[in-house]
């Protein structure tokens, strides 16, 4: 969220919207002496911003930034220091900028497969390769299974019923070899 511009008295509530900070830590900061406030307790925001300059510990310098990159401002500004000096305590280094985009990275990646992991639970995620193999399992069962037939009914037809029961078997399962092959081409090209 981006602190508001600040007019010159304002509420406590409203001085720890613009300021980024929650309204317990306005209420530290008045009771350490470290904001100047009106008689009403409106926040008198140029003489609080100068008392707080002033009494700010070099200390939590790194803190104020952290919170600063937190808040939504630029990690960019914090490595922008020269790069041949080393970095002050509490200060991030110029990998620092590097390492957040790696850490997102790998965050971003690790939820698309916890994603991809919660489809396939839900059965919205079709495992294309197993489809295949199965649909070939299936094909093979299926041309074992007719092609058994006319050698069980081989004694009781005559050759040419036994051409014809062949024949119109080969021509069924080359119909369902290439339905196969059609359903299996479809299930590649829908593929993500």
């Amino acid at each position: 969220m981006e602190p508001r511009p600040i007019q010159n008295a304002v509420s406590k509530a409203e001085y720890a919207r613009a300021k980024g900070v929650n309204r317990a830590t306005i209420t530290r900061w008045a009771q350490a002496g470290r904001l100047v406030l009106d008689g009403h307790s409106q926040v008198l925001v140029d003489e609080s911003e100068a008392r707080l300059a002033e009494t700010a510990d070099p200390t939590k310098e790194g803190v104020v930034r952290r919170h600063e990159v937190e808040r939504g401002q630029s990690v960019l500004a914090l490595t922008a220091a020269d790069p041949d000096l080393p970095p002050r305590k509490g200060e991030k280094h110029e990998s620092y900028g590097k390492r957040i985009v790696e850490s997102t990275r790998r965050e971003a990646a690790n939820a698309d497969i916890a994603e991809m992991e919660r489809d396939r639970q839900r059965g919205v995620l079709t495992d294309v390769e197993g489809v295949k193999r199965a649909q070939a399992d299936f094909s093979t069962m299926v041309r074992q299974t007719l092609e058994r037939v006319p050698v069980e009914l081989r004694q009781h037809l005559t050759a040419a019923q036994y051409d014809l029961v062949t024949g119109a078997i080969d021509a069924a399962l080359r119909k369902i070899a290439a339905q196969a092959l059609a359903q299996a081409e479809l299930a590649s090209s829908t593929r993500q």
